[in-house]
Order: C-alpha cells, then structure tokens, then sequence
C-alpha cells in the first residue's frame, strides 16, 4: 500500500499528538480531536499514512526525522516536508537531548542563558521584520536539493505555513470567538489547506 508521510512542525501535526498550543482546549471545545490535513489526504486517497510531525520543532529536527524514515518512503509515496520559521534552533541539554528554541514562544530555557540562547537566535535573522539571513536560506536551499534528488520517485509537496499564511485559513481563535488564544489552524482551516492541496498537487489525476 502507498503511505502519505508527513515531516514538519505544529502546522503539520495531529491534533492528538501536538505538545504545544491550545489543543486540548480546542478538543475540548470540539468534543473531539479534529483531522489534519495530512489525516484527511491520506484518507481521501486510501493510503497509509505516518505523520513525523512535532510542534515547535526547529528545521534541523524536522530534517532529521526526515533522514531517519527515508529509507522507508517507497517510490509513489507521497512526502510532504514542512518547513518551520529558520530563527527556531535547537541545543543538546545535559542528557544529550535535543531541545528546540523559539526565541517568540520559549518559556522554560532548561537551566541553558536566555541572553546566549536569544543572540543564536537573532543571529539568523536580519532586518526590520527579522527574516531569516541569507546563510540560513542557502542552507535551507541545500537541503531542500538533497531532498528533491532522494524524492524523485515519490511525490513530493515542501512547503512553509509561514508563506500561505495570509491565504486566510480559520484558526482556532477565530472558531472559539477569541476564548483559545491560539493562531493554528481549526478544523475547518485544515480541510480548506487539504482541499487546495488536492487541487495545487493534482494528487488524483497523479494517482490515477
């Protein structure tokens, strides 16, 4: 059977299985943890499907679960690579654990200096609205090259939420009249990006 895979941060992962946000508010609200958009592909198209995803996971992490699973991906698998914001990095803590940073939603800095872990981070931006650096892009662009080559059986979507996000896709917030202060996507913003996908990818006449 085909697999729909899925790599990427908290706009990308199960609502179930999202460590940070709101979620279980929004379940709670709900009644029930809504579908993904990965979810609602891989069962629109009758495939398995394997979702890597964690929420507020850096590029590096993302790209790891990638290369730890790639031997898996099978030719006409479909990938989807989501990219998170590049200002994210991530350190090994003192039991060699890698822990992500994000300099807008960090509270607990694990005994690590805020002031060192904030100057990685402001080194990777530049400008007014402190957009990645040219040295992350070309980064991010070579991997992205390593991935295309290894993919090149598969059917392959790399993306970043931070790019569409002005598509107007519901959030949570805006499904709870403000009451969850939380920007990801609702139920309904999922299946809207799972019916573009559809339609951007033309995943069934692919499959056909």
């Amino acid at each position: 059977m085909r697999t729909v895979w899925v790599f990427g941060d908290s706009f990308s992962v199960d609502f179930e299985n999202n460590r940070i946000g709101n979620f279980e508010l929004y379940k709670d609200l709900k009644g029930y943890y809504p579908k993904s958009w990965g979810k609602l592909i891989s069962e629109e198209l009758g495939y398995e499907y394997k979702n890597f995803a964690q929420g507020g996971w850096d590029n590096y992490s993302i790209l790891q679960s990638f290369c730890e699973n790639i031997t898996e991906i099978k030719p006409n698998d479909i990938v989807f690579v989501g990219w998170a914001p590049e200002p994210r990095i991530r350190i090994t803590d003192e039991n060699g654990k890698w822990r992500s940073f994000n300099a807008m939603a960090q509270i607990d800095w694990g005994g690590i200096s805020g002031d060192c872990i904030l100057d990685l981070l402001l080194n990777r931006v530049t400008g007014k609205h402190r957009e990645s650096n040219k040295g992350v892009e070309e980064e991010r662009m070579s991997w992205e090259n390593m991935i295309k080559f290894t993919m090149k059986d598969m059917i392959l979507h790399i993306w970043k939420w931070s790019n569409i996000i002005d598509r107007g896709y519901q959030t949570i917030q805006e499904e709870s009249d403000g009451n969850i202060e939380d920007t990801h996507w609702s139920e309904n913003g999922h299946v809207s990006y799972f019916k573009d996908l559809i339609k951007e990818l033309n995943l069934m006449n692919k499959l056909i």
